[in-house]
C-alpha cells in the first residue's frame, strides 16, 4: 500500500502545527489538512480531511510512535469520501494517524461491498423460524468474489499447496473446468484459502492454536479477520453481498426469479397453490440449458446477470460455505455489528441454493448447513478478503 497523507492527533494547536510540517520531512509525503476539535481530549471527534483520485479505495492507520502502524477498523473509505472522524478514547491521548492508498485498488475479480447496515433475515415471515427474527447488522467494508471458485483454479491452487504442506486437500469435482467446484468438505475448502493466500503472497487467515498456518487435518483453526488472505464470508457477510444492495427482496435481483436469472430447479407445478408464487419461470424441472451437463447440473460461473454489488450467482447452481457455525439461537441474539457466528457447532453454514433445489432454497434469507468435513455434490464456495 502506498502512504498518501498523514498527520497526528494531539492536544496543542502549536504541537500539531508543527508536526504538520515535520510530518511530510518523516514519512515523505504531504501531510494532510487536520482541523482539531477545541479540546481534543474532551472526546470531540477529530476531523481529517484529504484530497482523493476517482476510482482508487483508501483505508485509515494508526501509529504511536511512527514505526508500528496498524488499520484503524471501519475506516475503509472509497475516493468519494474525503474526510474521517475518530473520536478521542480518553484525556491525553495522542497517536499518529495515516491514509493510505490501497495499492492496485480493488483486486482483480472481487467486488468491493461497501460498510454499512441492512437487514437480515426473512423479511416476508414465509420461511423457517430459524430465518428469523429480521434483525438490523452492520458490517465494516470487504471484499468478495464475482464469482464462485471454478474448478480450474481449484485444480491449480491444489498442486501447489500438495507440494508446500498442505497435503489431504481434496480433489473436488466439477462438470467442466468453468464450472463451480464442489465435493470439497468445509475443512478442505478452509485450508485451500490458505494455500490459495500463501500462493499470491497474503498473510493467511485460518491458524492453528499455537499461531501457525493451518494446512493438514481436521481440527478447528482460529479464524483471524484481521489477516488478508483469501477466506471465506460470514454468513451476515454472504446475505449483505447477495442482496446486492437492494432492501426487503427474496433473492438477488428482486421479489421473483425465473431460469433467466439462476440456475435451479422449478416444479412441475409451479405457479399454482401447491408451489411457490415467486417463482415466475415459464420453463419447468431443470434448467433447460443444462440440465444434460451431468448430475447435479451446474452451469459455467458468471453466465446470468450480476446482481448490484457485481456478483455472479448468487441464487442457485451450488451452495456456498460460509465460516459460521449454524449454531443454537446464535442467529436470534448474534451481535448486529460484525457477528462472526456462534462459537461452537456440529455444522457449517452454507448459502445460495443450487441447480437442483427449488427457487425456495435460492432466497437470500434461506439458511442451509452441512457438516463440515464431509464434501456435497452441490456445495461449493466463493472467496471474500478484509480490507
Amino acid at each position: 500500500m502506498k502512504t498518501i497523507k498523514s498527520g497526528k492527533a494531539l492536544k496543542s494547536v502549536g504541537i500539531l502545527l508543527a508536526c504538520w510540517l515535520l510530518l511530510p520531512v518523516l514519512l515523505g509525503q504531504q501531510a494532510p489538512i487536520i482541523l482539531p476539535s477545541d479540546n481534543p481530549s474532551s472526546g470531540t471527534p477529530l476531523r481529517v480531511v484529504w484530497p482523493t483520485e476517482p476510482g482508487l479505495l483508501y483505508q485509515l492507520e494508526q501509529s504511536i510512535d511512527l514505526q508500528t502502524w496498524t488499520t484503524v477498523q471501519g475506516y475503509p473509505v472509497v475516493a468519494t469520501a474525503k474526510e474521517f472522524q475518530y473520536p478521542f478514547a480518553m484525556e491525553g491521548d495522542r497517536r499518529f494517524f495515516r491514509v493510505v492508498q490501497m495499492a492496485g485498488g480493488i483486486p482483480e475479480g472481487f467486488a468491493l461491498i461497501p460498510a454499512g447496515a441492512f437487514s437480515m433475515g426473512d423479511t416476508f415471515a414465509e420461511g423457517s423460524n430459524e430465518e428469523l427474527p429480521v434483525h438490523t447488522v452492520t458490517l465494516r467494508a470487504f471484499y468478495m468474489a464475482t464469482r464462485e471458485t471454478m474448478k480450474a483454479h481449484w485444480d491449480l491452487v491444489r498442486l501447489w499447496g500438495l507440494a508446500n504442506g498442505y497435503s489431504d486437500l481434496g480433489r473436488g469435482e466439477g462438470t467442466a473446468e468453468n464450472h463451480p467446484v464442489r465435493y470439497v468438505s468445509w475443512y478442505d475448502v478452509v485450508k485451500w484459502c490458505n494455500a490459495a493466500s500463501e500462493r499470491d503472497g497474503l498473510v493467511p487467515v485460518y491458524r492453528t492454536s499455537t499461531g501457525g498456518i493451518h494446512k493438514t487435518g481436521t481440527s478447528e483453526p482460529v479464524i483471524n479477520y484481521a489477516n488478508n488472505g483469501y477466506r471465506l464470508p460470514s454468513e451476515a457477510e454472504w446475505e449483505k453481498a447477495a442482496r446486492g444492495g437492494l432492501s426487503g427482496q427474496r433473492f438477488p435481483g428482486g421479489p421473483t426469479i425465473t431460469h433467466g436469472q439462476a440456475n435451479y430447479y422449478v416444479n412441475s407445478s409451479n405457479g399454482t397453490a401447491n408451489d411457490y408464487t415467486y417463482d415466475v419461470s415459464p420453463t419447468r424441472g431443470y434448467h433447460p440449458s443444462y440440465a444434460s451437463g451431468g448430475f447435479p447440473f451446474t452451469s459455467p460461473v458468471g453466465v446470468f446477470a450480476a446482481n448490484g454489488y457485481g456478483l455472479y450467482d448468487m441464487a442457485g447452481n451450488v451452495f456456498e460455505w460460509c465460516n459460521d457455525w449454524y449454531g443454537g439461537d446464535y442467529y436470534a441474539s448474534s451481535s448486529s455489528s460484525d457477528p462472526w457466528g456462534a462459537t461452537s457447532g456440529a455444522v457449517r453454514v452454507s448459502r445460495g441454493g443450487c441447480a437442483i433445489y427449488t427457487a425456495y432454497y435460492s432466497r437470500v434469507a434461506f439458511r442451509h448447513s452441512g457438516t463440515p468435513f464431509i464434501r456435497y455434490v452441490n456445495i461449493g464456495f466463493r472467496l471474500a478478503r478484509s480490507l
